[in-house]
This record gives C-alpha cells, sequence and structure tokens, in this order.
C-alpha cells in the first residue's frame, strides 16, 4: 500500500533534503515528488563556463542549458538560494564588447525574480569595461536584491566598488576584486550620497593595497566599524597594512583570521588596538631546502607569529587561538619552536580569558599521520608548552591534507569542540546543482537527469 502524501512529503523534508543524489532519483518517481524535491534540487546552482577537452563547437555553454530549463518551468527561480558564476568573456576582443549567447541567457537568468536568493558568488576572468553592458547592467542590479547576505566576488579587474553602497542587507563579503592592471573607476556622483553598507564578516583574498584602500579605506563603500570578523589571506607585504585600518574597528573586531602566504615574511602587526578581540588564527610555513634543514626564509614567517602575539594587549579578552602550520611533511611539525610560542603565555595576567589552542598543521603528506599525530599532540606538545598547560588551556590538534594557503580560514570555526586530536579530511561535499558545458543536452524538465552531485 502506498504511503500518503504527507507521510512521503515529510520523509523528503527530515531526512533527504541535503541528499542530492537521492533527490534526483525520488523526483523521477513521479510528478508528485519531482514538484516537492525540485525546491531542493534547485536551491544552490553552479554554472561554469569553463570547455573541457570534449567540447564540442556549437555546443550549448551551461548557461543556455538552465536557460533553456527556466523557460519550460518558470517556477525554478523561486527556489533558487545560492547561485555560482563563472564566466569567461569569449567576446572580450570585440570593440565594443558583444552579447555571446552565454551572456544573454546570464542576463536572462539573473533578471528573473528570485526571491530567496541569499548567496550571489560570480567569478568574471575579465575587465569590468570589457564585459558586454546588457550583463554589467543585469549583474548590478542583482547584486541590489535585498534579501541578498552573502556575496563572494572573485576575478573581476577594476570592479566598480561603489555599487556596494546599495547592499543594505549584505551579512558576508568575500572580495577577491584585483585592481592592479586595471584602474578603479571613479565614483558615481549618484552614489556618493548613499549610505556606506555596514559589512559584519568580510573575508579580503590576496589584494594588494590599492584594493586595501579601496575596500578599507575612508572613501570605500564600505563601513568598517562594524566589522566583527575579519579574514586576510595574501602576501607578508600587504598583511602588515592591515594595522593603518584597525582603528575604524578597533572596538567591534571579535575575530581575525591572518592566512600569510609563502612568498615574503610580513612584518610585526601591531594588535594592541583591538579591545574586543575574541578569537585570533595566525600562519607559518615550515619547508625543508635541499640540505633537508628548515629553509632559512620560513624562520622570519615563524618568528612573526610570536611577535605579532606579543602585541596582543595584556590583558586582554582573546579566547581562542588557531594556528595553522604549513608543512611538507608531518615529521616536521616538531621542527618548528614551539617553546618560544609557549614563552608568550608566560605572563601571569595577560592571558585570562584563553581557553583553546586549536593547531591545525596542513601537509601535503598523509603518511602515517595517525601515529604521528598522537605522538606529537598527545605527548609532545603536552610536556614542551608548560605555560599553557598550567594555565588550564585545552591545545587540540589536527592534521589538514592537502589544503592550499588561503582556504583554511573560511575553515576554522569561532569555536570548537572538545576534542583534543583529529585527522581532518581536506574537503567537504555540498549538495550543490552544478552545471558545465560538458553535460548533455536536456530533453526535459527531469531533475534526475540534470547533473551529479560534486563538491565546491
Amino acid at each position: 500500500m502506498p504511503l500518503p502524501p504527507k507521510l512521503m512529503y515529510r520523509i523528503v523534508d527530515l531526512h533527504m533534503c541535503d541528499d542530492l543524489q537521492a533527490l534526483k532519483v525520488i523526483s523521477a518517481t513521479c510528478r508528485m515528488l519531482s514538484a516537492h524535491c525540485r525546491k531542493y534540487i534547485f536551491q544552490k546552482i553552479s554554472l561554469n563556463s569553463d570547455r573541457p577537452k570534449s567540447y564540442r563547437i556549437g555546443s550549448s555553454s551551461a548557461a543556455e542549458k538552465f536557460a533553456r530549463i527556466i523557460l519550460q518551468s518558470s517556477d525554478i527561480p523561486e527556489y533558487i538560494q545560492t547561485i555560482h558564476i563563472i564566466y569567461d568573456n569569449n567576446l572580450k576582443s570585440a570593440k565594443p564588447p558583444l552579447l555571446s549567447r552565454e551572456a544573454e541567457s546570464l542576463c536572462f537568468l539573473l533578471s528573473r525574480a528570485m526571491p530567496k536568493l541569499t548567496y550571489l558568488k560570480i567569478s568574471i576572468r575579465a575587465d569590468w569595461s570589457g564585459i558586454p553592458t546588457r550583463l554589467r547592467e543585469v549583474i548590478s542590479a542583482t547584486l541590489q536584491s535585498p534579501q541578498l547576505n552573502v556575496l563572494t566576488l572573485g576575478e573581476m579587474k577594476g570592479f566598480p566598488i561603489q555599487i556596494l553602497r546599495q547592499l543594505t542587507n549584505l551579512k558576508r563579503l568575500n572580495f577577491r576584486c584585483d585592481y592592479r592592471s586595471a584602474p578603479c573607476p571613479k565614483t558615481p556622483i549618484t552614489s556618493i550620497s548613499l549610505p556606506r553598507a555596514i559589512v559584519p564578516i568580510l573575508h579580503l583574498h590576496n589584494p594588494c593595497s590599492v584594493t586595501l584602500q579601496n575596500v578599507l579605506g575612508e572613501d570605500s563603500p564600505i563601513d568598517i566599524s562594524g566589522l566583527h570578523t575579519l579574514s586576510f589571506f595574501g602576501s607578508g607585504k600587504n598583511v602588515s597594512q592591515l594595522g593603518r585600518y584597525f582603528y575604524s574597528c578597533a572596538q567591534s573586531l571579535t575575530c581575525l583570521k591572518l592566512d600569510v602566504g609563502p612568498s615574503t615574511a610580513p612584518a610585526v602587526l601591531p594588535l594592541g588596538s583591538l579591545s574586543s578581540l575574541k578569537h585570533i588564527m595566525l600562519s607559518a610555513d615550515i619547508i625543508l631546502s635541499t640540505s633537508g634543514m628548515v629553509a632559512p626564509e620560513c624562520r622570519p614567517r615563524c618568528q612573526w607569529v610570536i611577535d605579532t602575539l606579543n602585541t596582543c594587549r595584556q590583558p586582554n579578552g582573546i579566547e581562542k587561538i588557531s594556528f595553522v602550520l604549513y608543512i611538507n611533511f608531518p615529521h616536521l611539525s616538531q621542527r618548528y619552536d614551539w617553546v618560544a610560542l609557549d614563552s608568550v603565555f608566560s605572563p601571569q595576567n595577560a592571558w585570562l580569558s584563553l581557553e583553546i589552542l586549536d593547531i591545525v598543521i596542513c601537509t601535503e603528506s598523509g603518511y602515517d599521520c595517525d601515529n604521528l599525530g598522537t605522538a606529537f599532540f598527545e605527548d609532545f606538545l603536552p610536556t614542551t608548552m608548560c605555560n599553557l598547560v598550567k594555565k588550564g588551556v585545552d591545545i587540540n590538534g589536527r592534521y589538514n591534507f592537502r589544503v592550499s594557503h588561503g582556504t583554511i580560514a573560511l575553515q576554522l570555526r569561532q569555536k570548537s569542540g572538545p576534542s583534543s586530536y583529529a585527522s581532518t579530511p581536506a574537503l567537504v561535499n555540498f549538495g550543490m546543482l552544478r552545471l558545465t558545458a560538458s553535460a548533455p543536452d536536456w530533453p526535459s524538465m527531469s531533475p534526475a537527469l540534470i547533473s551529479k552531485r560534486d563538491s565546491i
């Protein structure tokens, strides 16, 4: 005897809403379940412009295929909560820029009403001025959606940052735009009178000094006086420039994550002005030279962590410190000067609120990590970091395999569980509907035929 529809809906809602593969299978059984599963299947959409080697000339792009689906089922945009667009302007040499079929399809998609859209991630591999005018207008209009909470801007050169003034409800901004090879557009007169957007969470990925000034400076459309989380990945030279902007968020910033690239060692970053800081993340590198010794250029980057922690207020209210160490092999973990790091916490009245030291070791090799991790985190560290042990600070540790610079800051949470050592996989799978140019043309609106689950 078949189950009642309400019971089947309840099972899907409680147990299968995050399982994209199961949803596609269930939606192929009947129209009733297909209509119910559609709101979960089309929550997250990824449209990638990349052409694989097997791509056939004249084949439809992912955006074109998805546009045809929307033409068949106009209710799909109502379910979309997340869109990830990677667009490569193939007609960028045309003067003026021409509207390709793919760009026209993106304009069609982004101009649909999407009342549930809360996260937009868009990467355009071209100068903003080289994008067709119609596509620029549609993207600008989408950025002004009142329900948009999370925005990721990547690989766009010369993006008109003043557009961000109109994002009144933005909760998180991930900024990867580049101004090095394209001048920053002038501020439109119509936007000067608008208030600056207040963004609680800001992630800056490999910014140059001009980008830092445009995003954090006084003329920026972003008001960082209410910023409580700042994540930064970049060169040592640029991370040293962050201190000049701390005065704007000194009272509000509670979480600071600094992932320094392996190229240069930064100067000491003064943190004494950050009176509300609760969580800080710092990184260092240990790389072996050809002689088997620690490379000399790694020593300043390791010392930078210690010197930066010494600039914190005393006493301070920091509750958690995350230390990320990038190494070639797990057995190099003991090469870091853990005694010097422990000496930072020797003052009696300086770190009264510290509860957790979270150590994440990112290594290229996972060989024998279980045994090495047990010996290092449970035997070596407790006997080496005596000051922290005396203060009752929990020392948590784990290995991450094949995690590159610039990604670990997004994975670390401000609060962690009561674990001492864990071997953590590098990749996390999300249920996102990924549409690529190599997928077959979809003959009908059957979600089971659209795509397969993939990781982002």
